[in-house]
């Protein structure tokens, strides 16, 4: 009877435990990559970092941001740094976090100009016990003009699955196009890749893309 006793303390402690226990794991996972990947890029000529700029763990949640130098392609967007908030939940064997980009000036004014304020992109990551990282990335389809031309992008989801380390990625990405003024058409691509990263500039493994169609539409019908 006693070891019954004590075998259900044990079981109730342990799911008591079982969120800080992961959001512990999942800090020092965090922590691990941002170090992994400024070290990976810190002499690489595209120039990307990563900064945590604030961290908050609770009992159940964990609330923190990171801020991402975007290196090369600020000459390319006009973006600086582009900081991403992060809620993330405590379960008992993992940790599933939602990422959103509105705190930035430029993605914000776009969404409530272009978007009426809806923003089309999701962002969940799923820290697991055993130190494995899932990121999925999903865009729902949305609509804007340009110079007068009406641009229509279609839904895509994009899921990127890697260890701790930060070197082995597999990836698999489906989007289904777009629509540039009713005069051009992007079909379906999808992408599928599993590659090992050896240093900064050489990896090895094997990356598939494929484009369903692209054509030019016919005003005249």
């Amino acid at each position: 009877m006693k070891k019954m006793i004590v075998a259900v303390v044990l079981i109730v402690v342990l799911l008591v435990a079982a969120p800080l226990v992961n959001g512990v794991i999942m800090k020092r996972t965090v922590q691990n990559a941002v170090e992994d990947f400024n070290a990976f890029y810190a002499v690489h000529p595209a120039g990307y970092s990563i900064e945590i700029v604030n961290y908050y763990r609770g009992y159940l949640s964990t609330d923190f941001s990171c801020q991402i130098d975007m290196g090369i392609l600020k000459h390319v967007y006009g973006v600086d740094k582009v900081l991403l908030k992060s809620n993330a939940r405590h379960a008992y064997t993992r940790v599933v976090a939602t990422t959103n980009i509105e705190e930035n000036t430029v993605v914000n004014s776009f969404i409530e100009n272009k978007l009426k304020g809806k923003n089309p992109l999701h962002v969940e990551t799923v820290y697991s016990l055993f130190g494995g990282i899932e990121s999925t990335v999903g865009l729902d389809a949305f609509s804007f003009e340009v110079d007068g031309e009406s641009l229509k992008v279609n839904s895509g989801e994009l899921v990127v699955k890697t260890d701790r380390t930060m070197k082995n990625f597999l990836a698999s990405a489906n989007w289904q196009g777009m629509t540039v003024a009713e005069k051009i058409e992007l079909g379906e691509i999808t992408i599928n890749s599993d590659v090992e990263m050896l240093s900064q500039f050489i990896g090895e493994g094997s990356a598939v893309v494929e484009v369903k169609s692209l054509k030019a539409m016919d005003q005249d019908g």
